[in-house]
């Protein structure tokens, strides 16, 4: 017979360590909600027991999802599939709440004030980094689904970042420069979410005898995510193949660590390790990637 699936809510186990990690400048302290379908996760669980942890952080503006059955080889049998279904069931119920913190992850046409007086609840959220394992049994429930890649690469020796010349100044990204870091990506974000990222964006932009630096228009550009990964690099074609993009990453992943050459641990906890998600779509992406060893 099935067990019926349910979401407790929980908490980190070591709720202490966030304050032991260093916050680079423009991070804060994250805020995570857990729930989890095992109402006891600390103790022993069988190694047949197929369990879920939904992660949630407002400054995410998405939900987390992992299954224990991500851990082993082969398709998704259907109990496992149906396991998912049913959590994707239940957190559409704790969105439907009605909780403010949840508006962040549910795209404008989901609103509730936006639906009709006898359908009040959001019929959509976002929910990121889906192991391509659920996809098949999911595909039929989303709206829509954008295949990425995850790239994890290696620190990298500072002698290997070649400096941009004198003809580039490194500033941040700017509230006005929104809506190029739009056009320059793939993938959409709000407003909202980029000026949040502003204060952890590395941005080149090319010196003018009559523009002040601060005036001039980005070049190359890249920010850390509210989840600790790098993304919307991007590299004006005019100034491609000059080393911009790697010098770049180098910067942000400076930035996250908060050594001072990239190579030591500021307290970040990263070593320079740094993780991206590309869109499966973007071989020119992919390609950049691979060539920092990811």
């Amino acid at each position: 017979m099935a067990h019926e699936t349910l979401l407790y809510p929980t908490s980190l186990a070591t709720t202490d360590a966030v304050d032991a990690l260093h916050n680079p400048n423009g991070f804060h302290k994250p805020c995570v909600k857990v729930r989890t379908s095992n109402p006891q996760l600390e103790s022993h669980i069988s190694a047949n027991t197929v369990f879920s942890v939904l992660l949630f952080t407002p400054a995410d503006h998405q939900f987390r999802f992992f299954c224990s059955a991500e851990s082993s080889e082969g398709p998704a049998t259907a109990a496992e599939e149906g396991h998912v279904l049913s959590v994707m069931e239940l957190a559409m119920s704790i969105v439907a709440e009605g909780s403010e913190s949840f508006r962040t992850i549910m795209p404008s046409s989901a609103l509730p004030q936006q639906k009709s007086a006898d359908d009040p609840n959001p019929k959509l959220f976002l929910i990121g980094s889906i192991h391509e394992k659920w996809a098949r049994c999911l595909q039929t429930h989303a709206l829509t689904m954008n295949p990425c890649v995850k790239f994890v690469c290696p620190p990298r020796p500072v002698t290997a970042i070649v400096p941009p010349g004198e003809e580039y100044v490194l500033t941040r990204l700017k509230e006005e420069d929104i809506e190029l870091v739009c056009a320059g990506s793939g993938v959409s974000r709000s407003r909202t979410y980029l000026q949040g990222r502003l204060a952890t964006s590395v941005c080149l932009r090319a010196k003018t005898e009559t523009e002040t630096n601060a005036e001039t228009t980005p070049v190359a550009w890249g920010l850390v995510h509210a989840d600790g990964s790098i993304g919307a690099l991007h590299v004006e074609d005019a100034h491609r193949r000059r080393g911009l993009g790697q010098f770049v990453m180098h910067e942000l992943v400076r930035q996250i660590d908060g050594g001072p050459d990239g190579r030591e641990d500021g307290g970040g906890g990263a070593l320079g390790w740094n993780w991206t998600d590309v869109m499966a779509a973007n071989a020119k992406g992919s390609g950049f990637m691979r060539s920092l060893g990811g």
